[in-house]
């Protein structure tokens, strides 16, 4: 099942369009991961999923109904749009506490189960100013869940952690997907974060999705290429097409990148030197998120 998925999702303000025509779907229980530049267009996506902003084109589905301004369906998520804000000179549990009777949660334990999940029961009469940047966001993240949602929508919940309190929120983060069965969408731009923790991630670009990836699939399949370093590569990518009937490859300086056939690499090897051809290097390579999203980003995939 779809609990998030967009049609043709377009913002703009005035000439500038900050999303555009984004078709995006995340399923039942999945984290996905929403990549892209500081500006590329992922807050302001957020906000339209919310109903905070009016999209000026496309339609937005969650959980299978189409949303409008207000939708009751907005009951159904818990959502963190940048930095969390609470009050510094009350508690964990008096800050919790507000929010609850905001709700209309009137479980007495409530508030103790949501320390419990977050980590954070031992700090419940600590003064919020006095936290670490890290347990802010942790606290962040289990005001989201009061009215026990089914979809979490977090915007940059890492930003601005040190290594420790990265690690934190992305293991509290998986154990609320697995032990919870949430939904959660996840922006961010630390990259090595979200492949760690992420079914599925999609590539934002100058408010354009250029890419959804499984994340299973990229680490064990599509994230290999062969590498291939020859004496005359256009000859060689003459005999890559008529011969072997490769056609997705790159050439880039004295070098030809191929993205198919990934098992044949012997084969490759041996069609060419049988065309007298002196290949130089043959290896099959794996390109990391990291480098994948730098190739989309500069225009040689999106």
């Amino acid at each position: 099942m779809d609990i998030i998925s967009t049609n043709g999702l377009t913002k703009k303000y005035k000439n500038q369009v900050v999303v555009d025509n984004l078709n995006l779907t995340v399923k039942k229980g999945e984290i996905y991961g929403f990549l892209g530049n500081n500006g590329a267009g992922k807050t302001t996506t957020m906000k339209m999923l919310l109903g905070l902003t009016k999209p000026t084109s496309g339609s937005i589905n969650l959980f299978g109904e189409e949303i409008k301004r207000k939708n009751k369906l907005l009951k159904r998520i818990g959502s963190l749009i940048e930095y969390p804000g609470f009050y510094g000179n009350l508690t964990a549990y008096e800050n919790l506490k507000i929010f609850t009777d905001l709700y209309g949660v009137s479980k007495p334990k409530k508030i103790d189960e949501l320390l419990e999940i977050g980590g954070l029961s031992q700090y419940r009469n600590k003064l919020v100013r006095k936290f670490s940047m890290g347990m802010k966001q942790r606290l962040g993240i289990i005001r989201t869940l009061i009215n026990d949602p089914e979809l979490l929508i977090l915007d940059e919940p890492i930003n601005g952690l040190d290594p420790n309190g990265i690690k934190e929120i992305r293991e509290f983060l998986v154990s609320l997907s697995t032990e919870k069965k949430l939904t959660i969408m996840i922006s961010s731009h630390i990259l090595s974060e979200i492949e760690q923790m992420a079914d599925k991630i999609g590539i934002l670009h100058k408010g354009a999705l250029c890419d959804e990836i499984n994340v299973k699939e990229f680490k064990n399949n599509v994230n290999k290429f062969i590498e291939i370093k020859v004496n005359n590569v256009f000859e060689a990518v003459r005999i890559l097409e008529e011969k072997l009937n490769i056609y997705s490859y790159e050439v880039r300086k004295d070098e030809i990148i191929i993205f198919e056939r990934i098992n044949d690499s012997h084969i490759i090897n041996k069609t060419l030197i049988e065309k007298g051809l002196k290949v130089t290097k043959l290896y099959v390579n794996t390109l990391c998120l990291e480098s994948y999203f730098t190739d989309i980003t500069k225009g040689r995939v999106c």
